[in-house]
């Protein structure tokens, strides 16, 4: 396997896709990442985006909905941190119907996640 060298869109597919992107002496190809990992990419994304906005001006809060429905339990509670982390800069809102994303919040998290059944 190639050595991924950078992240962005493929407009070259229908509908256009995030795509990792592989370096070769003269050729760049670009590779369909799977939901998962285009998920995982997306929120970690979204959360440099969110902290650099803060750098410059007022943060923005974080508001997702279901953002963990491809992550596994480990995947999940490390993004929950991250979110976690974030919620040092914004208010971060996570919604979900999927109870296991409330209870690893609960356990990775403690004191520090407020759950709210509806």
């Amino acid at each position: 396997a190639a050595a991924r060298s950078g992240i962005g869109i493929d407009y070259d597919q229908d509908p256009p896709h995030l795509a990792t992107f592989a370096r070769r002496p003269g050729c760049s190809v670009s590779r369909r990442c799977r939901e998962g990992t285009a998920d995982q990419l997306f929120l970690a994304l979204r959360i440099a985006a969110i902290e650099e906005h803060a750098r410059r001006a007022a943060p923005l809060p974080f508001i997702a909905d279901d953002i963990f429905v491809s992550f596994d339990e480990a995947r999940t509670e490390s993004g929950l941190q991250a979110l976690a982390e974030l919620g040092t800069l914004t208010q971060v809102i996570v919604f979900t119907h999927h109870e296991h994303v409330a209870t690893s919040a609960t356990r990775a998290l403690a004191d520090a996640a407020s759950i709210i059944r509806l």
